[in-house]
């Protein structure tokens, strides 16, 4: 059976069919690549603005997590006494989770769909425009590790608002608590809640870019569906609710809106409406699967020996 002609068919190159020794898997070492290509070849303004955020939220995040902890240091200082007087950021008794879900629920998404229009849509898209597939699949290298490099790029932007701030917070907590284990006591847990919200914005997000991503050879109109698909959904929602009126079921169609509700109820660990919790759960959960599978079956090796 004849090859399939291919630019590295034709340069005389062979899939490598061997054993290889290699001190990092496949997947992460094309993550964590794709992640420098993508902010290495972003212009100067892009990387300054990229740069100039991450500085004010992390000094925002760091700042507000210390003011809290020392307050009553703070309070005694001769200049800030009268002007702080009768104030006290922790009279209202707030839990710790409270301040992980301010800074890290709200931000990310917002941030991470704006990173997923300018940065994850050229994931893939970039491959396909300069053909890099054919090199990918050239060397030893499956689609499994492909696509599971791919999202862990997605996971590596998403967790910049996710994982880093909550961090911060725990460790600081650790260290300036004036009771570390009354501290403990209400924050053991807030790892667990934020890898899991985490997890679910990482796959859905990066099942729905990534899709869009393997399916163009321009960047931008894998920006455009995704902004597009994340609006149709939103449209066709409103329009489903005109007609047939409020169901769990329709609202589960809103998948942008399922990712707020998934991370409110993981944050305050309560449950309002197990109906609708599982409705728009569900919906999330298709999204990864269907697109999942799509972007497998969009990103084919190359045939290059037979």
């Amino acid at each position: 059976m004849e090859p399939k002609s291919s630019e590295i068919y034709s340069q005389g190159y062979e899939k490598w069919l061997g054993e290889r020794n290699r001190a990092l898997p496949a997947w992460y070492l094309i993550g964590t690549s794709a992640v420098r290509n993508l902010v290495g070849s972003s212009g100067c303004l892009a990387r300054s603005l990229f740069i100039i955020f991450f500085v004010v939220y992390y000094f925002l995040v760091i700042a507000s997590t210390v003011i809290r902890l020392q307050w009553k240091t703070i309070a005694q200082w001769d200049f800030l006494r009268d002007l702080v007087s009768g104030l006290d950021p922790n009279r209202l008794g707030l839990e710790e989770v409270f301040y992980h879900k301010t800074w890290v629920l709200y931000p990310s998404l917002i941030f991470c769909s704006m990173v997923m229009i300018f940065y994850g849509s050229q994931l893939i898209a970039k491959d396909r425009s300069a053909n890099a597939l054919q090199v990918y699949f050239s060397k030893a290298v499956s689609r499994i590790d492909y696509v599971v490099g791919k999202y862990l790029a997605v996971g590596i932007l998403t967790s910049l608002t996710t994982l880093v701030p909550s961090a911060m917070m725990l460790v600081l907590g650790l260290i300036l608590s004036p009771e570390r284990v009354g501290f403990l006591s209400q924050s053991w847990f807030i790892p667990l809640v934020t890898i899991s919200f985490w997890l679910v914005l990482s796959l859905v997000l990066g099942s729905v870019i990534l899709f869009f991503s393997a399916s163009f050879d321009k960047s931008y109109l894998a920006a455009v569906s995704f902004i597009g698909f994340l609006f149709f959904a939103l449209i066709l929602t409103g329009f489903l609710i005109l007609i047939f009126g409020h169901s769990h079921f329709v609202e589960g169609l809103n998948w942008g809106g399922g990712l707020v509700h998934v991370g409110n109820i993981l944050f305050d660990r309560k449950v309002s409406s197990w109906n609708e919790t599982l409705w728009k759960s569900f919906d999330l959960l298709l999204i990864v699967l269907v697109f999942g599978a799509l972007i497998f079956k969009k990103i084919k090796p190359v045939e290059v020996v037979k």
